[in-house]
């Protein structure tokens, strides 16, 4: 077994009698044979004075059985002990799935298929970097922030104004006929924003110091640098120093963007890379309004899609 807390604040309060407030836990249970449970968040206050007082005001647990998978995605407790406990259960859902005997489709899919590239393409497309933050307010007035995403995830919106379906074009049956084979938002692919080069050359991904074998390959935005979602390995080459050395002799890629070396670059040796590189995305919405406004010509007003972390 194995037991990971990522975030854990405590606050301890002494007045001749210790008050003691866990404010914010979140930790990751991990059974590598059996069932995988995962408390994703717990909030919980704890008072000692004559009488304990527990609250626990949010609780989140995931439990994956490995033939029947049962997520309670909800579950806000409070519990106040006086003289006679009383147990209020303020919220809770709850999801039990089974699977099929033969199921309709593989339990996870990643296709390294590549959004179609058309010319209907229409302005304004929306492009918005998420970040999911924690925060917890104290009756001091102070409040407690924690950052659950070291990298953002990305989301797009865009629209398409023209899609044929003439012989020789058929832009309609490429974009729909994708969507069809990815089951909506079910299959994730790979996506270059336009917005964006996708092609890297020379790109450094760090210093060697003799010890570290594996170079995570990203990308910068801004002077922000993050990992990329996936690397076309037909395009990568891989220098030391500027001079390219090649793989499986050197380096290897594992998929889908950690570069691994056999053995560690010597200290002070540049690490770059040339590569092209791709999000890794799923359809935001399980369905696509077209809309066949003249003959053979369509159109589709929203088009939304949401990147998945590899």
């Amino acid at each position: 077994m194995a037991n990971r807390i990522t975030q854990l604040t405590t606050e301890i309060l002494e007045t001749g009698v210790p008050w003691a407030r866990i404010s914010q836990f979140a930790a990751e249970i991990v059974v590598d044979d059996d069932p995988s449970a995962t408390l994703s968040q717990l909030l919980a206050e704890i008072l000692a004075d004559d009488d304990p007082k527990v609250r626990t005001p949010q609780l989140w647990v995931e439990i994956l059985y490995e033939f029947a998978m049962a997520r309670v995605s909800q579950f806000g407790v409070e519990i106040l002990v006086d003289d006679d406990p009383t147990p209020h259960v303020s919220q809770l859902v709850a999801e039990v799935l089974y699977q099929y005997p033969s199921p309709p489709f593989p339990e996870f899919t990643m296709s390294n298929l590549i959004f179609p590239t058309l010319p209907g393409l229409q302005w304004n497309v929306k492009k918005s970097p998420q970040f999911h933050t924690t925060i917890v307010k104290h009756t001091s007035g102070r409040e407690t922030r924690v950052a659950n995403y070291a990298y953002p995830l990305w989301k797009w919106e865009m629209s398409y104004e023209l899609l044929r379906e003439t012989q020789g074009y058929a832009e309609l049956q490429a974009l729909c006929g994708f969507f069809l084979a990815r089951s909506g938002s079910f299959d994730t692919f790979l996506f270059a924003d336009p917005a964006e080069s996708n092609t890297v050359s020379g790109y450094t991904l760090g210093i060697g110091d003799g010890f570290t074998t594996e170079y995570p390959i990203t990308k910068s935005y801004a002077g922000f640098i993050e990992p990329v979602g996936y690397v076309d390995i037909t395009t990568l080459q891989v220098m030391l120093d500027g001079v390219q050395v090649f793989s499986p002799a050197t380096w290897t890629l594992v998929t889908p963007n950690t570069l691994l070396f056999a053995v560690p670059p010597t200290k002070g040796a540049v690490v770059s890379a040339s590569y092209t590189w791709y999000y890794r995305v799923r359809f935001g919405e399980g369905v696509h309004d077209y809309n066949n406004f003249m003959y053979q010509l369509w159109d589709l007003k929203k088009l939304s899609l949401e990147m998945v972390k590899p």
